[in-house]
C-alpha cells in the first residue's frame, strides 16, 4: 500500500518529484564522498598521517564546492571538514606549483642568458684571434717583402682574407711597392 500511495504522489506532484531527484544527486553525490573520506581516514598511519592524494580534487572537489555552498546545512561536519582541508591541500598544490612555474622560467630567462652571453664571448674571441693571425701574417709578409715577394703578397692578401686591418692593407702596399713590375 505505501509504494502504491509513493508512486502515485510521484506521478501526481511533478515538483515533488523534482525535489526527489534533486536529493538524489546530492545522496548520491554525498555517498560517494563519504566513502572517500573513509578511504582516507583509513589511510592514516601509526602517526596519523594520511595520504594527501586521496582527498578530493578536480571535478570532485569543485562538485563538493558547489554542494557546500547550496546545502551546506545537509553536510555532516567531518564531511564539511573533508571538503576544506581537500580545498586547502589544492590550493597549496596550486602555489607550489606556480612557485615552480615561476622558479623555471626564471632559470629559462637565466639560462638563455647565459647563453647569449657566452655567444658573444665566443664571437669576440673568435674575431680577436681573427684580428691576432691577420696582424701576425702582416707582419710575416713585411719581413719577407726583401726575400720572397710572391710569398709576401700571398701572406698579405691572406691577412686581408682573414681580417681587413691596416697592418694587413700597410703589408700588401709594402709588397707591391717593392715590385713595380706587377704594377704595370
Amino acid at each position: 500500500t505505501a509504494e502504491v500511495v509513493h508512486e502515485t504522489l510521484i506521478r501526481a506532484w511533478p515538483r515533488l518529484r523534482s525535489w526527489m531527484d534533486e536529493d538524489r544527486e546530492f545522496r548520491t553525490w554525498q555517498e560517494r564522498v563519504r566513502d572517500a573520506m573513509e578511504v582516507w581516514h583509513r589511510s592514516g598511519n601509526d602517526h596519523g598521517d594520511r595520504d594527501p592524494d586521496l582527498l578530493l580534487r578536480g571535478s570532485a572537489l569543485e562538485q563538493a564546492r558547489r554542494w557546500l555552498v547550496e546545502r551546506p546545512d545537509d553536510l555532516h561536519t567531518a564531511l564539511v571538514e573533508f571538503i576544506r582541508l581537500s580545498d586547502r591541500t589544492q590550493q597549496r598544490r596550486l602555489d607550489r606549483d606556480r612557485r615552480r612555474v615561476r622558479l623555471l622560467a626564471i632559470l629559462l630567462v637565466l639560462a638563455v642568458g647565459l647563453a647569449s652571453f657566452a655567444a658573444l664571448q665566443l664571437n669576440r674571441a673568435r674575431q680577436q684571434s681573427r684580428l691576432a693571425s691577420s696582424r701576425l701574417l702582416a707582419a710575416q709578409a713585411i719581413s719577407d717583402v726583401g726575400t720572397g715577394l710572391p710569398r709576401s703578397l700571398l701572406l698579405s692578401l691572406e691577412a686581408l682574407r682573414l681580417e681587413d686591418t691596416a697592418e694587413a692593407r700597410n703589408a700588401l702596399l709594402t709588397g707591391l711597392q717593392s715590385s713595380p713590375h706587377l704594377l704595370s
